[in-house]
């Protein structure tokens, strides 16, 4: 659901959609994905890293909790760039940092 006020949308709960400037955000079952104005494919969004450089690091995938506030989490990330998230590995175009 959009909505003019992201104040009233209940952020928490799966499919839930708002604007953010110029990205349109949403909750995919507990994780925010983005895209850029709204045409776009959605993507994950990695608030950073740690672990080895050269693969088999950390990517800190930002989540979006029940009461609708954001938060990291450690999901692993292989040297070909890509994000184990619920068992399925994302390649780089599926996650934007």
């Amino acid at each position: 659901m959009t909505d003019l006020f992201p104040e009233t949308i209940n952020k928490g709960q799966h499919g839930a959609t708002w604007q953010a400037g110029a990205w349109t955000v949403r909750n995919w079952r507990g994780y925010a994905q983005q895209r850029e104005k709204g045409q776009r494919d959605w993507q994950f969004y990695v608030d950073g890293f740690s672990g080895p450089e050269d693969g088999n690091g950390i990517a800190h995938v930002l989540m979006i909790r029940a009461d609708g506030t954001t938060c990291t989490a450690p999901h692993p990330i292989d040297r070909h760039n890509r994000i184990t998230i619920m068992g399925r590995k994302y390649g780089r175009t599926h996650w934007d940092h």
